[in-house]
């Protein structure tokens, strides 16, 4: 199949098709060119390369060939005693995909990624003003009145909530 990076990438997030890196034949350019984001864990790292590696150009997925990886207890994706890591390599690969891609999605899809930055960053804590500012200018970007709303209403009850302790 013939996609987008960003379309792949949509497909893996709504776990209709699986990726890790191993699955991926790039050039030597390209990794020169980018190279790997420094991620904790190097979780995320291996979207945030095919995203950039493309270059916005289409890319070639075969579901149906076979890719055999290394498992054992020792594997970062089974652990679960590295969730706050995760965690914050999720703030970070969400904010790079706002930056970066979210132009490339459709508008529900964008609020699914904003929501998404959102929602990983109140699992560990509130969101800063400046986290809220940077949400706002992307809500204010690519205006869908039903969600400014929405987004208005939970930024104004987290700083009301802030001023009633």
């Amino acid at each position: 199949m013939i996609q987008s990076a960003t379309d792949s990438y949509l497909r893996k997030y709504n776990y209709l098709t699986r990726s890790s890196l191993s699955e991926y034949v790039f050039s030597r350019t390209s990794y020169l060119k980018f190279g790997f984001y420094n991620y904790p864990l190097a979780w995320n790292s291996d979207d945030h390369a095919w995203l950039d590696f493309s270059v916005n150009k289409p890319i070639y997925t075969i579901n149906e060939s076979i890719v055999f990886i290394g498992l054992s207890k020792l594997n970062i994706s089974g652990k679960s005693d590295n969730l706050v890591l995760k965690s914050q390599s999720q703030i970070l690969f969400y904010k790079y995909l706002i930056f970066n891609k979210i132009k490339f999605y459709d508008p529900l899809q964008r609020i699914i990624f904003l929501r998404r930055y959102e929602n990983d960053i109140l699992k560990l804590r509130k969101l800063t003003y400046s986290e809220w500012f940077y949400l706002l200018c992307y809500y204010l970007k690519y205006f869908e009145p039903d969600e400014f709303k929405k987004f208005i209403k939970r930024f104004l009850n987290t700083i009301l909530r802030r001023h009633d302790l």
